[in-house]
């Protein structure tokens, strides 16, 4: 990809320096461009299915915990959230719309031109992951302060560093002391909460062996 973004698409190439002209193949880049448009489908779905988590976590008919997980009967809690989450999903979807399939034809000295829209693709994407940082936040803070009213479960290795790094942002009263969502948001994005977790858990074993196969075995 960091080729790709870095290189010259023209055909062909003309290289004052040089004092060339180098006729070349790579004259499309639309392969890359409906890559991103494919990630940000993906990222979406994720960020979707945090907002549901969210939801259902601030209704006691789901959770069976006070409705905005408040500290006392009466106070709104942290539902203000739940309107940040939706409306971050929404922002999701609109942007998990395919970039590549709008483009419009050029013509140069009678020759199409075919524009990927592969710069657009990227910037799009680039400010859907930003979002999906915000809502792993959100669902970070209200699920530890879920944790918090459930008087603190045991968790494991990975979960319980999460957790912990979530409780220097969040807050056992939010109307008193309101939750550090951006700040948490900071940690996420800058790869702390991950580097801990990873370092908690070392590296990943695969799960799987050679006789493992979908269907039935063999003989």
């Amino acid at each position: 990809m960091e080729v790709e973004l870095n290189s010259a698409s023209d055909n062909p190439l003309v290289l004052l320096d040089d004092q060339s002209i180098i006729s070349v193949g790579n004259v499309d880049v639309v392969a890359l461009a409906v890559a991103f448009d494919l990630l940000r489908v993906a990222v979406a779905q994720v960020v979707h299915l945090a907002n549901e988590r969210i939801q259902k976590h601030l209704w006691s008919q789901f959770s069976g915990l006070p409705t905005g997980l408040a500290a006392r009967e009466g106070d709104e809690g942290l539902r203000p959230l739940g309107y940040t989450s939706a409306s971050l999903a929404a922002e999701a979807r609109v942007l998990a719309n395919p970039v590549s399939l709008d483009y419009r034809g050029q013509i140069a000295e009678g020759f199409e031109d075919h524009a990927s829209m592969a710069p657009l693709g990227v910037r799009k994407t680039q400010e859907l992951v930003e979002i999906s940082h915000r809502m792993a936040a959100l669902e970070l803070t209200v699920a530890t302060r879920a944790i918090e009213l459930r008087g603190r479960p045991p968790l494991g290795a990975g979960t319980q560093v999460a957790c912990d790094i979530a409780r220097e942002f969040a807050t056992t009263d939010p109307e008193e002391r309101w939750p550090d969502v951006d700040g948490l948001t900071e940690a996420i994005g800058g790869g702390r909460l991950v580097g801990r977790v990873a370092t908690e858990v070392g590296p990943l074993e695969p799960v799987s062996t050679t006789g493992d196969a979908v269907g039935p075995a063999d003989g």
